[in-house]
């Protein structure tokens, strides 16, 4: 799953990020890619990933540096 974050406010960026990554986890998804930009929403990227239960990893793609892989947690 893909979720392109690039071009939205820090507040609908943080909505968009929560909703869509519980999606993807209830979906079965084992990863996401997350398209943040350069902007301020990169920055905040790995405390929002940090603080949501379903996620265990979040690192920047390389050499892409605008866009993030999401590891999720297995489903119970």
């Amino acid at each position: 799953m893909i979720i392109d974050l690039h071009g939205l406010t820090v507040h609908a960026a943080w909505r968009v990020f929560n909703s869509r990554v519980t999606e993807a986890y209830y979906a079965g998804h084992k990863t996401c890619k997350v398209i943040t930009g350069y902007g301020q929403i990169q920055s905040e990227l790995n405390t929002w990933a940090s603080n949501h239960d379903k996620i265990r990893a979040c690192r920047r793609q390389d050499p892409n540096q605008g866009s993030f892989i999401i590891k999720l947690n297995k489903r119970r």
